[in-house]
């Protein structure tokens, strides 16, 4: 893997306003300043980084398609009743539309300065997402007014149709005193081998209430290292989830940090491997203030020859007295040539909190096996519907219930393809 990710000129050759090229020169010369990641650094150990040729993806700087692609019309179907959506294709916007029943001050759009480009403290660090300020072509803004509360989902689809392309979504959502909305993302494409790196940025102010969900549905050549942050105001929630199904190697980051007392953010996640897949799941829990609380859930299962990496940090700031933290990470191996590695960490500078993590790497169990076997189930109709429950527990935590179907379904068909594999194996 080459030093440099991406050049200046990639930048300065993308159109928009003025105000855009220069929020963008400004980071590429910051970003151009940042090492190429490795698997040698701590954050990105276990990762197959080095195989990300970003060189090979040159940023999308023309308009691309200009009309709804097939399977964001099959997503569209599937979801049902939306407040709204954006439907982004090779990172230009196709299509944005919002329902009557949306409450005034709520907008969706582009973003038209530099500082709606940001969200708080939590903007990202790495090389990758650092490039994404400096080659987004649509940058997006969804802003929740005080009081408002949206009362369905806000859907934002992103589907790349281009080969050897580099796509840069971004998306920037902040929510006024004691609102509340959802937000939905979609990531998909057609079967081409392209890279996505997507960053998304939530501010929640006090007493709002933010879910959000991605459906990671991408293809079988794609790549992605994404980055989501959230920055959560006293007694205000963010709850999030990702469904990590689709493509090559692909990396979600997640970042809470809880700033203002009182505040909740969790994280769930369900995520399914084949063939040589890696899905590789990194967070960072911050509580920065007094009683704060974080969840995280996640639940995956591997099969044939795939790869899963967990690492995780809550920490727990001198200042975070009366905190709460939790984190579990639960892998089913399907195949004996599967692999997981789940490392959950704790740093806990105050006495005065509740701290738990919990890790599991293994096959499907042998007793529920044999307890279903024993009644008349065969064994890999028993091992199916073990599997279904360990990922039904999962969705039930994922806080926009909308995307629920959706996924199970996408969970369903995967799992149809690996029992016709053994069976045809057999």
């Amino acid at each position: 893997m080459s030093n440099e990710l991406f050049t200046l000129e990639a930048s300065s050759d993308l159109d928009g306003p003025d105000w855009l090229k220069a929020f963008r020169a400004s980071a590429a010369k910051a970003a151009a300043g940042l090492s190429a990641p490795s698997p040698e650094l701590e954050g990105w150990r276990y990762s197959r980084v080095e195989e990300v040729e970003s060189a090979r993806h040159q940023p999308v700087s023309g308009t691309g398609e200009s009309g709804v692609p097939v399977a964001v019309s099959r997503y569209l179907n599937e979801l049902g009743e939306l407040a709204g959506h954006v439907i982004c294709v090779d990172g230009q916007v196709v299509e944005i539309s919002l329902g009557d029943e949306v409450p005034d001050g709520v907008t969706v759009g582009l973003a038209d300065s530099a500082e709606s480009m940001r969200v708080g403290d939590a903007e990202p660090t790495d090389a990758f997402a650092a490039w994404n300020a400096a080659l987004s072509t649509a940058p997006l803004v969804i802003s929740v007014p005080r009081g408002a509360e949206i009362p369905a989902p806000i859907a934002v689809f992103n589907h790349v149709t281009q080969t050897e392309a580099a796509v840069f979504p971004r998306l920037m959502v902040t929510s006024g005193e004691n609102s509340s909305a959802a937000i939905l993302e979609v990531f998909s494409s057609e079967d081409v081998k392209s890279l996505v790196v997507p960053v998304t940025g939530f501010a929640a102010a006090r007493a709002s209430r933010i879910n959000h969900t991605v459906v990671q549905d991408l293809g079988p050549q794609m790549q992605q290292i994404a980055f989501a942050g959230a920055e959560v105001g006293q007694e205000a929630t963010w709850r999030s989830a990702i469904a990590a199904l689709g493509g090559d190697y692909v990396r979600q980051r997640l970042d809470v940090r809880l700033v203002g007392r009182g505040s909740t953010g969790t994280v769930a996640a369900a995520y399914l491997g084949s063939a040589k897949q890696m899905i590789d799941l990194r967070t960072f829990q911050e509580h920065l203030a007094e009683d704060t609380t974080s969840e995280l859930f996640f639940k995956g299962a591997l099969a044939h020859r795939s790869n899963s990496v967990y690492t995780g940090m809550a920490r727990i700031h001198s200042n975070a007295r009366g905190s709460s933290a939790d984190q579990a990470n639960r892998v089913i191996k399907l195949s004996e040539d599967a692999w997981a590695e789940s490392v959950p960490n704790l740093e806990i500078h105050n006495n005065d909190v509740r701290c738990a993590h919990a890790s599991a790497v293994g096959p499907v169990d042998q007793d529920q096996r044999f307890y279903l076997e024993s009644r008349g189930v065969p064994t890999k109709a028993a091992e199916r519907l073990i599997v279904d429950g360990f990922f039904d527990d999962a969705l039930s935590h994922f806080p926009v219930a909308e995307a629920v179907a959706l996924v199970s379904g996408r969970i369903d068909e995967e799992l149809n393809r690996e029992v016709a594999h053994l069976e045809g194996h057999s």
